[in-house]
């Protein structure tokens, strides 16, 4: 891992990177176990090298005649030129797609797929399951790379996670999940890539209700999904449980109140209730006290609230209201 893991850190920085015959020779078991991989793919006619000077950075090759290049040290003010026979080199790049598709796999991933976003930096695994969740994965190599105009790609997107190497200086919304690509990593071997699997659970818990699209989103605390309301916030956009579950009228008085609710005025007598709904009064308001149960019952902030002149309307408290 520790082969590995000092690649992905260059990688943070420099894409491709490069892993230089010395290294190979120095780390040969972990070395064989990525090329076996195709983690690692040597470069037939290397256009980058490994700089000899700074050993801290990929530089460009010069090539002045056949058997004859150079590289300059851009990190070393008074580097001269290093030449020397391109056909002594040998030299691998990391295979990032591949690796991410050992990644997915690890991570339970049924049908891995992968895209990249913006060239060498940010690349799209698309919807996946994890844990019996939904979520949009992705992969930087280093998000302050990222243009603040490009950074919609991710945080546009609902349940976004971003996997990462690095130290993230960008702010990002709280509705992104951000997950070291590392810490995640327990080992890589002849057999595939292996996951932590404590760190797997705390990132993605089981059991956990995700907002979708035509949900009605009644306050940060509060989402009316389908026939069920679904509580207790652990991410933005994913709460920990759910009501029992509403009848259909319910529901249908909980979107009708919500869509009136920032009109004046917004409240309606059971009397207009029953002309807008197409049901009998007696029959909304055995209902309206069937959502207030549930509300109760699960120590929820009330839903509906009753105002002035016997007129139910959402709660104003709610943050759907303000």
């Amino acid at each position: 891992m520790d082969f590995l893991t000092n690649i992905l850190n260059k990688h943070t920085h420099f894409s491709p990177v490069i892993t230089t015959q010395d290294e190979a020779e120095k780390n040969k078991k972990d070395f064989d176990i990525l090329l076996a991989l195709s983690v690692l793919e040597k470069v037939s006619d290397p256009k980058n090298v490994w700089c000899r000077t700074c050993q801290n950075e990929g530089v460009e090759v010069h090539f002045v005649s056949e058997g004859r290049a150079y590289t300059l040290c851009t990190q070393d003010e008074s580097a001269v030129r290093d030449y020397f026979d391109p056909a002594e080199i040998k030299q691998w790049q990391l295979n990032t797609p591949h690796l991410l598709l050992l990644f997915q796999k690890a991570l339970g991933i049924q049908s891995p797929k992968i895209s990249e976003n913006i060239e060498g930096l940010l690349w799209d695994f698309g919807t996946q399951k994890l844990n019996g969740a939904s979520y949009h994965l992705f992969f930087c190599r280093n998000i302050n790379e990222i243009e603040k105009s490009k950074l919609s790609i991710i945080t546009n997107l609902p349940h976004s996670v971003l996997f990462y190497t690095g130290t993230p200086q960008v702010a990002l919304p709280n509705k992104v999940l951000l997950v070291p690509f590392l810490d995640l990593i327990q080992k890589i071997n002849s057999k595939g890539l292996f996951i932590e699997k404590e760190v797997f659970e705390q990132s993605f818990p089981k059991n956990v209700y995700a907002t979708k699209e035509g949900d009605i989103e009644l306050d940060e605390n509060i989402v009316l999904q389908n026939n069920y309301l679904i509580f207790e916030p652990l991410r933005a956009g994913q709460f920990q449980k759910k009501s029992e579950k509403l009848p259909p009228l319910s529901c249908k008085i909980i979107k009708h109140l919500y869509g009136i609710r920032k009109y004046s005025p917004s409240s309606k007598t059971l009397i207009e209730l029953e002309t807008s709904l197409g049901n009998l009064k007696r029959v909304i308001s055995k209902e309206i006290k069937r959502i207030g149960k549930v509300c109760t019952d699960n120590n929820l902030q009330a839903v509906l609230y009753k105002y002035a002149g016997d007129k139910w309307g959402i709660n104003p408290n709610l943050s759907s209201c303000k």
